[in-house]
């Protein structure tokens, strides 16, 4: 085992997925005092017997990000198909859950208290790294998307210093990884390495500093 990971906090961990670059998902239950992946905590919203979090790890065992769903009862299974989206599938209501379940802007009301419903999520994977259930903020956007010969970086919140940005493709292989100093006031970087790529769905991870953000984007 090259990494082990623990969560802190009343929870439990009850499904986990692996992407083709070497990091993984896990999704389960939390109640009490919330569930503690390493900078973010998730609070506990109190509207079912348990919520859910989804949460990803790097591939060298960092906590990248968490997400909370309110509740909902059980957090079962994920899954990634090959553009990199992550499905996840669970149920809410009955004895233990709350009627309606709140994904991020979305909502689901079950028509009973008493018995379950199932349910099935596509999570948007453009998360920034330090992201809590009250606070979000985007590190960076990537233009335009769909691209066909041009790709740029722009830094949403730009400051002057290091800068990473590796990129890979739906089967994980890597086509870019490089380091920019940014000036100050520089907020775009421009990737003419991205007009060699095949066409093709691609994941670029932007880090500065603490911040890391992933985005998607498409190569036509």
């Amino acid at each position: 085992m090259g990494h082990a990971r623990g969560l802190r906090g009343s929870n439990e961990g009850r499904a986990i997925a692996a992407d083709a670059s070497g990091g993984a998902y896990v999704t389960g239950i939390y109640r009490s005092a919330g569930a503690i992946f390493g900078s973010t905590t998730l609070p506990y919203s109190k509207r079912s017997y348990y919520d859910t979090f989804v949460a990803k790890l790097t591939p060298t065992g960092q906590w990248q990000w968490a997400q909370g769903v309110a509740g909902v009862a059980v957090g079962h299974s994920l899954a990634l198909d090959n553009a990199g989206n992550l499905y996840l599938g669970g149920k809410f209501a009955g004895i233990y859950g709350a009627k309606q379940a709140t994904f991020g802007t979305l909502s689901l009301t079950s028509p009973s208290a008493v018995h379950s419903v199932g349910y099935l999520a596509r999570l948007n994977l453009t998360i920034t790294g330090s992201r809590s259930a009250s606070q979000t903020r985007s590190l960076a956007q990537a233009f335009p998307n769909p691209f066909a010969h041009q790709l740029t970086v722009q830094l949403l919140d730009s400051q002057p210093g290091l800068v990473e940005i590796i990129a890979h493709d739906a089967t994980g292989r890597q086509w870019l990884r490089e380091q920019v100093s940014l000036l100050a006031g520089q907020t775009t970087l421009p990737l003419p390495a991205a007009a060699r790529w095949p066409a093709g769905v691609y994941t670029l991870t932007v880090r500065q500093g603490s911040q890391q953000q992933v985005l998607k984007v498409v190569r036509h």
